[in-house]
């Protein structure tokens, strides 16, 4: 069957260049704001991480220092002082990264 052949009724569906275009904009947008929620979250959360990483570098550090005997002659006292110094204050740090990543997930 030709066009010509086509009645009235029969006119086959035609799209412009325009209606294209806002055809696949309505169907990709929902798609395009989903990836753009999960990559915020995700960035948002390797942020967190990150922030973990930096504030645990100090710490890290510190019990270096100790260990190659910058801070002083490395005794088995002052190494059990060092070592509950640091669990101290890496359990604080623990503790306040938990409370970011639990108002997080709030979110």
């Amino acid at each position: 069957m030709t066009t010509s052949e086509l009645s009235q009724d029969q006119t086959p569906l035609t799209f412009t260049a325009t209606s294209g275009i806002d055809l696949l904009f309505f169907w990709y947008q929902p798609w395009i704001n989903a990836q753009r929620m999960w990559l915020e979250t995700l960035n948002n959360t390797h942020s967190d991480d990150m922030n973990i990483v930096v504030i645990m570098a100090p710490f890290y550090s510190k019990l270096l220092r100790h260990m190659l005997g910058f801070e002083g002659l490395p005794t088995p006292v002052l190494m059990v002082s060092c070592y509950r110094e640091i669990a101290s204050d890496m359990a604080e740090a623990t503790l306040q990264h938990l409370c970011k990543v639990a108002e997080l997930s709030e979110r």
